[in-house]
């Protein structure tokens, strides 16, 4: 049933790094399924005192290793002009039972969306506004307006497909303006006035929160 990953999707990345002890267990969660790592930058090899004199914020290393390695992802999807990618972060853990509606909701909206998330955190701030289907069976349609703190919204950059140019030149050009940068699920949310977005319920990638910690918190 994981092939239909490959069936729905054109390339599948998992962003991840050389020294991640995920890997191996990325290979059996996706066995028999094509995929691609891509290897973004070791929080270790930050200059954070260039960083932070180039205008970004003082965040945790991993938090901007890990977005600087989305973003790498996005300009060589953009530089390739390919869409319909699918894009996993290495703390996966694939809900196998849920695959089965997936082929029917993704014909939907094939080629109408900028954003689809197969998988989010939370639901960002009002945790208690359970996200429920408003387009279909299984799927959510995100709301067009600006986010702020005290409406929903969803958090996650785990599990996600890119539908369009559009969305690629949008999170590329957002993070130009250094002083606004964004965590990468920060700008997801900075940026849902502008685009078409969904997510599919209940989820079929989430992390991995029992065998693999968070991100090193270290500065």
């Amino acid at each position: 049933m994981k092939k239909i990953l490959n069936e729905l999707f054109d390339e599948i990345y998992v962003i991840t790094h050389k020294k991640s002890d995920r890997i191996e267990n990325v290979k059996k969660v996706l066995d028999g399924v094509k995929f691609e790592f891509f290897y973004g930058i070791e929080k270790e090899d930050l200059d954070m005192e260039q960083l932070l004199k180039d205008g970004y914020p003082n965040w945790y290393r991993h938090q901007l290793a890990v977005t600087f390695t989305h973003l790498d992802l996005m300009k060589k999807l953009k530089s390739e002009h390919k869409t319909n990618v699918l894009v996993l972060e290495d703390d996966l853990l694939l809900k196998e039972e849920n695959l089965y509606y997936l082929e029917n909701e993704y014909k939907l909206i094939k080629g109408k969306f900028d954003l689809f998330y197969l998988g989010f955190t939370n639901c960002h701030v009002n945790y208690d506004n359970i996200i429920k289907p408003n387009f279909s069976q299984h799927l959510w349609k995100g709301f067009n307006r600006p986010y702020k703190l005290d409406i929903f919204s969803l958090e996650g950059s785990n599990a996600y497909v890119i539908g369009s140019e559009k969305f690629l030149d949008l999170c590329i050009n957002y993070q130009e303006n250094k002083p606004q940068f964004k965590v990468i699920d920060g700008l997801f949310w900075n940026l849902y006035e502008y685009i078409d977005y969904y997510c599919i319920i209940p989820q079929i990638i989430i992390q991995d929160l029992v065998n693999f910690k968070g991100g090193d918190y270290t500065r």
